[in-house]
């Protein structure tokens, strides 16, 4: 066994307690006010891109893009899309790291016109947990999942190693400068 080997098996056993903590989380989350979720000075931000949302529980959407601190405020806004997320968020991939938890998927928007068809999005939900278990840091974003799949796709196709991937959080639509 390597030293790099040791190094990461280390790592690996280190992040034990906070990904079993992150399970918990995630598995009794419908169980839990928001109280015992947040921490008092959470940080949320919803990058909604094409999702067409000008204002969540008060508060203006500029250019797809929110950012709120502080338990109450983020309460206010979770409280105002959770119904949405949990009927039409459509999870696909959930990973965790340490105290890093990552859901991805699709929302799926009902139409209310007859004979259209539902319109939906790729979103990732981003969850930094603080020491004591509650949520420090969220975001929602929609998110392409197209070229992380082919980054890693390619990397496990090529023997490994480290997958390279550039994110853009712009609002610009492909093909746009």
């Amino acid at each position: 066994m390597t030293t790099t080997a040791l190094e990461r098996q280390t790592e690996s056993e280190d992040c034990v307690p906070e990904r079993e903590l992150v399970d918990f989380i995630l598995r009794n989350w419908k169980f839990m006010s928001w109280t015992e979720l947040l921490s008092a000075d959470v940080e949320l931000s919803l990058k909604l891109g094409r999702i067409p949302l000008a204002e969540i529980a008060g508060f203006r959407i500029v250019h797809g893009e929110l950012r709120l601190e502080g338990r109450e405020d983020a309460t206010r806004v979770l409280k105002a899309i959770y119904d949405e997320l949990r009927d039409n968020f459509f999870i696909t991939t959930k990973v965790i790291n340490g105290s890093d938890l990552i859901l991805a998927g699709r929302l799926v928007i009902p139409t209310t016109r007859e004979n259209a068809d539902s319109q939906s999005f790729p979103i990732v939900i981003a969850m930094t947990f603080a020491a004591e278990g509650k949520v420090a840091r969220m975001a929602i974003v929609q998110f392409d999942l197209l070229p992380l799949a082919d980054a890693i796709r390619d990397a496990a196709l090529n023997g490994g190693g480290l997958v390279d991937v550039s994110a853009n959080f712009s609002q610009r639509e492909k093909g746009q400068p």
